[in-house]
């Protein structure tokens, strides 16, 4: 047997007796547990534990090391942030799409002859603080519209509305670095 001085009572199970002896043991393994939470110090093969543990909401195994030690540090303050506009800015800004402009509300718009419909805006009616849309400053491929829709729900309550992703004031550049085989796209996503 072991050194250690039993807890349990006389009546207990070889199991229970077994398990209590491995407990005991397990305690004089040292864990560097500051290395192990700390994700700029943590061991590579750790971070997608690291990364559980933390609750990281967006994780893919093939991101550069680098960049998943950044997303497991900015994890506690998505999480912090989280429902609020400002947890929203800040994991699109982890999540690679830069800063981006967030309307909340609706764009209303009068009926007095100065614009024209288009379903862009919302003509009259109420405002709802719950609904919201995202203006980037870049074109993007249908690809990355899809990964910003996955991490704004992520990370949006239940109550909100994501309207629409609206990039028509991202101007392309006319100078054949874009190729129109339909990988990027323009305009308004709803």
């Amino acid at each position: 047997m072991s050194d250690v001085a039993p807890l349990l009572p006389a009546n207990a199970s070889a199991q229970e007796r077994a398990l209590e002896q491995v407990m005991a043991r397990s305690s004089q393994i040292e864990l560097p547990n500051a290395t192990l939470w700390n994700p700029w110090t943590c061991p590579a093969k750790l971070l997608p534990t690291l990364a559980w543990a933390l609750s990281v909401n967006e994780w893919q195994s093939d991101w550069p090391e680098t960049y998943q030690r950044q997303v497991i540090a900015a994890s506690i303050d998505v999480h912090r942030l989280s429902g609020t506009v400002a947890g929203l800015r800040n994991a699109l800004r982890v999540a690679g799409f830069g800063e981006v402009e967030i309307i909340e509300g609706r764009e209303i718009i009068l009926y007095n002859g100065l614009h024209t419909h288009d379903g862009q805006k919302h003509h009259g009616g109420d405002d709802h603080c719950a609904t919201f849309a995202i203006k980037p400053t870049y074109p993007m491929t249908a690809a990355r519209v899809a990964e910003m829709r996955r991490v704004v729900a992520l990370v949006i309550p239940a109550r909100c509305h994501l309207r629409k992703i609206d990039f028509t004031e991202a101007a392309y550049a006319y100078d054949a670095g874009l190729i129109y085989n339909g990988s990027a796209t323009y305009g308004t996503v709803q």
